[in-house]
């Protein structure tokens, strides 16, 4: 039997920790180079991700989280060691139009109440 490895000769190891403008770990962030979206990943619960990819260092990573503004960063700006790169999202504030809820009562109450009295 033939074991392949999980990432194939030659890839590169990256990781970083993504947090808020407050500094609190954003868990379950998106993490994925955009030439190799398949070897991306998602945050831990403490912000921290880690990955390989053959793409390029020059090639941009994209870091998105809903309710946070995605961000774009170079690969080359993520290291493999300590310190871990840092990246920061900002929250986007979210747009909803304005929702109406009708109510309407139903026959049956009215015959409850009728009865009632």
């Amino acid at each position: 039997m033939l074991l392949l490895p999980a990432f194939s000769a030659g890839a590169a190891v990256y990781q970083g920790k993504v947090v808020d403008t407050k500094g609190q770990p954003i868990s379950y962030a998106t993490v994925y180079p955009a030439d190799d979206p398949v070897s991306g990943t998602a945050t831990g619960t403490d912000g921290t991700f880690r990955f390989q990819t053959t793409a390029s260092p020059n090639s941009a990573v994209v870091v998105s989280f809903i309710g946070y503004e995605k961000q774009v960063i170079m690969l080359n700006r993520l290291t493999a060691t300590d310190p871990l790169t840092t990246i920061v999202l900002s929250e986007q504030p979210i747009a909803l139009e304005e929702t109406v809820v009708a109510a309407k009562a139903s026959k049956q109450r009215n015959k409850r109440k009728q009865m009632a009295t």
